[in-house]
This record gives C-alpha cells, sequence and structure tokens, in this order.
C-alpha cells in the first residue's frame, strides 16, 4: 500500500520526540523520585504533552493513498 509522507511534518513531530526524550531524561524524576519537585512534576507534564504532540504530527506526516 504506497504511502505519501509529508517532510515537513515529520521533521517537526521527530525533533518534538527528541525535546521531549531530552527532557524526561534530565529531570530528577528518575533520578530521585522522592526528591521531585512540583515544578519537576510540571516540566515532565509538558515533556509528556510534547510526546504526544510529536506522536500526532508523525502520524499525520504519513497519508495512506
Amino acid at each position: 500500500m504506497p504511502a505519501k509522507i509529508f517532510e515537513k511534518y515529520l521533521f517537526i513531530g521527530v525533533g518534538l520526540l527528541l525535546m521531549s526524550v531530552f527532557i524526561i531524561w534530565n529531570t530528577n524524576l528518575f533520578i530521585a523520585p522522592v526528591r521531585g519537585s512540583e515544578k519537576g512534576l510540571l516540566i515532565d507534564l509538558a515533556a509528556v504533552a510534547l510526546f504526544c504532540a510529536a506522536f500526532c504530527l508523525i502520524s499525520r506526516s504519513i497519508h495512506r493513498q
């Protein structure tokens, strides 16, 4: 089944995906979960939102024909 790929959405989605993974791994949630602050949890929530946006953009960039 052929698919049409829009590179613009794909590159933006991959960039958001990499940014969200980078943010999640650099917060203290995985290093010391007991010492996690509200600010760290808010940053992790923003990273999860970026991850969801990246998934939507990547899935939108691939159109089945």
